[in-house]
């Protein structure tokens, strides 16, 4: 498609606030190479319109703030709307509405990192991964959704992951060897790198022979 006291207590806080820090760290990393992996080209910033109507612009930025609804701004001057659009991708990201999805979660009205409403792909291939931001008790909690190559995106559960890759022995294996061993999205992240890996290797050696 186109168009982040005694002497030895003192000594533990810090290692464990250091420890804290690096981990913090690492995590927006990973999820900014995520994020950057999941557009679908690295140049091109677009916007599909729910008339199907795709529009590619010289820039993209999501503007938020106080006293102002969130938006995007196109080529600096073109404010674009969630009510108006179906997908979008930035610099940064490639994001659909979650009211297309077969089942949206939670409802949403937080603007961070994209849209309010919409899901951030954070893995992209024959498996699609996508995460939604939403208040829980004045905590915002990341909602995980799949989708397996252009089908319905449907809200994860571990069920529906076994189902998805349950031919790819390698993809299964890792996701369920790391339940509970690491944070669900970076969890979900490799599992899908592996299964996307194995499926294109299968795939281009099947057109050699």
């Amino acid at each position: 498609m186109k168009k982040t006291v005694p002497a030895i207590l003192i000594l533990f806080l810090f290692v464990a606030s250091f420890c804290a820090c690096s981990s913090s760290k690492e995590a927006i990393v990973e999820r900014k190479v995520a994020l950057a992996n999941s557009k679908i080209t690295e140049s091109e910033l677009f916007v599909q319109f729910y008339d199907g109507t795709i529009k590619s612009y010289s820039s993209l930025q999501l503007v938020t703030g106080i006293y102002k609804s969130p938006h995007l701004l196109a080529d600096g001057k073109l404010k674009i709307f969630p009510g108006e659009i179906l997908a979008y991708q930035n610099k940064k990201h490639f994001a659909v509405s979650a009211a297309g999805f077969s089942y949206g979660g939670h409802k949403s009205n937080l603007a961070v990192e994209t849209l309010p409403g919409f899901a951030v792909r954070i893995a992209a291939g024959k498996l699609n991964v996508y995460v939604k931001k939403y208040l829980n008790n004045s905590r915002v909690v990341d909602e995980f959704f799949l989708q397996e190559g252009n089908g319905q995106i449907l809200v994860y559960t571990p069920d529906l992951m076994d189902a998805l890759i349950k031919n790819n022995p390698e993809a299964l294996d890792f996701f369920n060897n790391n339940r509970n061993k690491m944070k669900l999205n970076k969890q979900l992240k490799n599992t899908a790198r592996i299964f996307n890996d194995t499926y294109f290797m299968a795939k281009a050696s099947k057109k050699r022979n």
